[in-house]
């Protein structure tokens, strides 16, 4: 009867009542019992009190294999890979030989290159265990492999295996698909799933994910449009982080359209990944309005609110946003914190940026990062301390990245005098990142019209001439597809002469009504902004992603085309939202970024679609 209420109260709603269940059997002095100590060790596992699990644990006089699973199975659940392993090694000398469900947990504790070592060493007693052909424990080995990066050990698994070509060639190929995805080695992975008989669901979510975790959108969702097995949530975590990734506003609503039906619309993390698609895609009004008809709003939901918020430059409301959450009763974390200084710094609020910083650890119980100090670095160069900024990065107790110092370098850009300290802060960046172009293009801007910094300025474009620079590209969706346009390649896109047509066009247009006309550049902005113009309909708003800064030549060719051609354009670089319309910019009149941008305001991660199954 104990064990039945106990079993009873395996929920955190319950722990109440399993915490007197539990004083009741102590005061009887039961808990030394192998299956009443199973059960609480169980009970207290799933209720994630670990520490109480562990002491009913080492109560258990004899301890049978039930219970080493038990409480193996509750340190793996909640990552706790260490004490997972120490238990694990605890076993044979106390005479418990593992089973399959024991391999289980220990290699489901195991992620991360640091443990490599840990998964080696499991692998060693499976082949004593003769439990390596396991099909379950064998799909789990390769999957720990490949959380630890270890791809020849994960692929000899899975080439090892006398079944992969039988039906566990689904659960099997899976597992290595999952291992390929998070190596990044996406070539292989398709490769491999284009040559499985079987596919299910979990497996079109594995390659699936994969390509959304990469930045791979397009890829994600043109395979998300072949899938012939029945869409789950994680399916649409995967779709609605490709949208984000190449701006596909329409179909992440027509996702959307899809889902809610089924209920995932309910699910946490779901609502997080709508909301954080509507705000990446350029709807902060999407972003919000689904944001507040979620039911269940965590710190992440509140956060990825306010990133949305913050990307778009709305910093006011940022922090309005944050001030209402607490109100609400929901402490913020790490990220949330990062992205009210972000909105502070943004937004020149000196003292609430210095609050926030001061009393992360007092108020919140939030140890500061290295991300956290850049912001504060950030909000100290914008509101013109760049000496309070450079004691800040000094004292600070992180190595200062090159974020940290390109931060300082942009200031010292817009101050326009302090050339030594540009210097420094340059040479520094250029310790962290020698072939970041960033540092060498803010250099040359600095030095461009003074005439004793010529040698200065021609040295680095002689090094900016040497390095290999990243490639832009843009992404457009117009009606159901998705447009990739890369600089230098304008030419092989099936639109290229339409676009060329319409840039003459626009050009003749403004050499008429305004004197002016814009360079004809295979820059990707301006061809994407112009496709848009020839492949929507008069009215509709033009998206466009692009992966690098937008250039001030495409920044002001786009203006000019909003206001000729009557149309709201909305750009996401890497730095910020432009929302420009009738020739006017969103960020007219804000002063110029400095060193972060977007990339330092990432979303709290939800589940990577490719590796839960």
């Amino acid at each position: 009867m104990l064990l039945s209420a106990i079993t009873a109260c395996s929920s955190a709603e319950f722990l109440d009542d399993g915490r007197a269940i539990h004083a009741q059997i102590s005061s009887r002095e039961l808990d030394h019992h192998t299956h009443l100590g199973n059960g609480l060790v169980n009970m207290y596992g799933r209720c994630k009190e670990l520490h109480r699990a562990r002491k009913a644990f080492e109560k258990i006089t004899a301890k049978n294999l039930v219970s080493w699973n038990v409480i193996i199975g509750a340190y793996a659940q909640e990552g706790h890979r260490g004490h997972a392993m120490e238990l694990f090694q605890r076993m044979d000398p106390e005479g418990v030989a593992a089973d399959a469900v024991t391999f289980l947990h220990v290699l489901d504790a195991c992620g991360g290159v640091e443990a490599a070592g840990d998964v080696r060493r499991i692998h060693k007693k499976l082949e004593l265990s003769g439990l390596e052909w396991d099909v379950f424990v064998a799909s789990s080995l390769v999957n720990a492999y490949g959380k630890c990066g270890c791809l020849a050990e994960a692929k000899r698994v899975f080439d090892a295996m006398p079944l992969k070509n039988t039906q566990p060639d689904v659960v099997l190929g899976t597992a290595l698909l999952n291992m390929y995805g998070r190596c990044g080695v996406l070539g292989a992975a398709k490769s491999l799933f284009d040559g499985m008989a079987d596919k299910n669901t979990i497996t079109w979510n594995a390659l699936m994910g994969s390509y959304a975790q990469w930045g791979y959108g397009k890829e994600a969702l043109n395979l998300y449009h072949s899938m012939d097995a029945q869409p789950n949530s994680l399916t649409f975590l995967a779709v609605l982080t490709a949208c984000s990734t190449v701006g596909a506003l329409l179909q992440g609503r027509a996702a959307h359209a899809r889902l809610a039906p089924a209920g995932f619309e309910k699910e946490v993390e779901v609502g997080v990944a709508l909301v954080n698609m509507y705000g990446k895609c350029g709807s902060l009004e999407d972003a919000l309005g689904t944001f507040a008809k979620l039911e269940r709003k965590t710190v992440v939901t509140w956060t990825v609110a306010m990133l949305a918020l913050a990307h778009h430059g709305e910093f006011r409301e940022t922090l309005r946003l944050f001030t209402e959450m607490e109100l609400e009763g929901v402490a913020p974390d790490s990220v949330a914190l990062l992205a009210a200084l972000f909105a502070c710094s943004h937004s020149g609020k000196l003292k609430e940026g210095r609050s926030y910083f001061t009393n992360m650890i007092q108020d919140y119980g939030v140890s500061p990062t290295l991300a956290h100090y850049d912001c504060v670095v950030d909000l100290l160069c914008r509101t013109g301390l760049l000496g309070r900024a450079e004691e800040l990065i000094d004292s600070m107790p992180f190595e200062p990245s090159a974020v940290t110092w390109t931060t300082l370098l942009a200031a010292c850009r817009t101050h326009s005098t302090l050339y030594d300290k540009a210097k420094v802060a340059a040479d520094k960046a250029l310790e962290t990142e020698p072939h970041n172009a960033g540092i060498y293009f803010a250099l040359s801007y600095m030095y461009s019209g003074v005439r004793t910094y010529r040698q200065e300025r021609l040295n680095v474009s002689d090094k900016l001439n040497s390095i290999q620079r990243q490639v832009g590209r843009c992404f457009i969706e117009t009606r159901d597809q998705i447009h990739e346009i890369v600089a230098g390649e304008t030419a092989a896109h099936p639109y290229a002469a339409a676009v060329d047509e319409e840039l003459h066009r626009l050009n003749i247009e403004l050499t008429i009504e305004r004197g002016c006309k814009v360079e004809e550049k295979n820059h990707s902005a301006k061809r994407a902004v112009v496709l848009g113009l020839v492949s929507t309909l008069p009215g509709t708003t033009i998206r466009v992603v692009k992966n690098l800064k937008l250039c001030a030549d495409c920044h002001h060719a786009i203006k000019l085309f909003s206001k000729i051609r009557g149309r709201r354009i909305i750009v996401r670089d890497y730095v910020e939202f432009h929302h420009i319309e009738k020739g006017v910019c969103s960020c007219d009149g804000r002063k110029p970024a400095l060193g972060l941008g977007l990339d330092c305001l990432v979303a709290p991660p939800t589940h990577i679609p490719g590796t839960l199954w």
